[in-house]
């Protein structure tokens, strides 16, 4: 009798521990899977991702007479490296449209660059968002801490929000302003959204526009108040 208690409460015994084993390989199925699919990632980044392509739309809002003749998308990973550039379309016709949309694209990215560019290259704008941003946005405002930004991820090792964080308060104190949406749908170029074409001086000629633009970018980089 005591031989079969023995026996049967070392089945028991391995009863349990192949329970608690299985367990475990359970448990541990989820971050195989997870790991397996980060190492089949092409471009190595970790940031949004979705197997099936899709569109990205995109708004390039400008004064109407800074008509944009190239818009592209360029996809970035978390290091801020260039991964794929595709082009936008204008969703419609006439120098009111806003929108832009690519072709279907699937990609690993972390964030996005707006590009946009007038005829013959006279004006070129840049900005950044994050790639699941809803429909982000490029306009005067977001371009003009493109610099401040990337000094800022660069030099001092910051995160692009934190980094987004400071390059927006720098562009408040400039203009004097209180925590206004750059990046708002609504956003349409009067109000405060034209104070930085009068500061370029936008309604002496395209070219002083443009420099005064990018001397405005670097003062607002380098932390300076608007005169």
């Amino acid at each position: 009798e005591e031989r079969g208690a023995e026996v049967a409460s070392r089945f028991i015994y391995l009863e349990q521990m192949l329970y608690r084993i299985l367990i475990c390989v359970l448990a541990l199925l989820p971050f195989v899977a997870c790991s397996d699919g980060e190492s089949s990632n092409p471009s190595g980044s970790d940031g949004a991702y979705d197997d099936t392509p899709m569109p990205y739309y995109v708004h390039v809002s400008f004064e109407y007479n800074i008509v944009p003749e190239v818009v592209n998308v360029t996809f970035l990973d978390s290091s801020f490296q260039g991964i794929k550039t595709v082009p936008a379309k204008p969703m419609g016709e006439g120098y009111l449209v806003d929108l832009f949309v690519t072709d279907p694209v699937a990609v690993h990215a972390a964030y996005l660059r707006i590009y946009m560019a007038t005829s013959n290259k006279e004006m070129e704008f840049s900005g950044y968002a994050k790639v699941d941003d809803y429909s982000p946005r490029l306009n005067i405002y977001t371009a003009a801490v493109v610099g401040t930004i990337e000094k800022l991820m660069d030099e001092l090792s910051m995160s692009y929000d934190s980094a987004w964080a400071e390059a927006y308060a720098r562009l408040d104190d400039f203009f004097g302003i209180d925590n206004y949406d750059y990046r708002n749908r609504g956003y349409n170029n009067t109000g405060y959204e034209f104070l930085p074409y009068i500061y370029c001086r936008y309604f002496v000629s395209d070219s002083v526009f443009y420099s005064d633009f990018r001397e405005m970018r670097k003062a607002i980089e380098a932390g300076e108040w608007g005169d």
